[in-house]
């Protein structure tokens, strides 16, 4: 009896320690790649955000270029670089028309101060002409009208007017004319220099 129950003993410890030994060689390990495998996770996780984060503010960006590259299509269209004179001719005439004045006569003729000038003759009631300068100080490209005069007619209460308008433009030189200046300029500092040398 007393053998019987010291095997018992023994094979329980014997149980207990493949027990333990189970856990040390087969569970811990496991429980260290899922944490790791956890972390990993996390880890890919934070990624993902940081990631999506990245793609919101390229897209915040390009939505502020198309926004800026608008807004200097406005610019060169409201200042252009050159004269336009079309521009200024078909913005006036539209004004006039849209206004309801009769356009008899205009002529282009260009400025000393970076600024193109019609001079326009026209027709209509005096109501009619005031909104046609309120309208044409509206659009998008900026005018100043210099001098205008106002005339009544013998038909109708009509109204000849005549008005000096300038439509201003940068007149940003061309790179290749600057080349070509900057270029001259050494040429003839390099003749000079070796005339003074002879």
């Amino acid at each position: 009896m007393k053998k019987n129950s010291q095997f018992f003993v023994l094979l329980v410890l014997l149980c207990l320690l493949m027990s333990f030994l189970g856990i040390i060689f087969v569970i811990v390990p496991h429980v260290s790649t899922l944490k790791n495998l956890s972390q990993r996770v996390a880890a890919k996780e934070q990624e993902l955000v940081l990631g999506e984060e990245k793609v919101a503010a390229v897209k915040d960006a390009a939505t502020l270029i198309k926004s800026a590259q608008r807004d200097i299509q406005l610019l060169g269209v409201a200042i252009p670089e050159k004269q336009k004179a079309d521009e200024a001719l078909v913005q006036a005439t539209t004004a006039a028309s849209a206004a309801g004045i009769s356009v008899q006569n205009v002529v282009i003729s260009p400025s000393e101060t970076s600024a193109i000038v019609l001079t326009l003759s026209a027709s209509g009631s005096y109501q009619n002409t005031i909104t046609f300068i309120a309208d044409l100080e509206k659009n998008l490209r900026p005018v100043k009208i210099t001098d205008y005069s106002l005339t009544s007619s013998s038909s109708g209460g009509q109204v000849n007017s005549t008005f000096t308008i300038s439509f201003p433009y940068l007149n940003i030189p061309s790179p290749t004319a600057t080349t070509g200046s900057t270029q001259t300029d050494t040429q003839s500092a390099t003749s000079e220099k070796g005339e003074g040398e002879q």
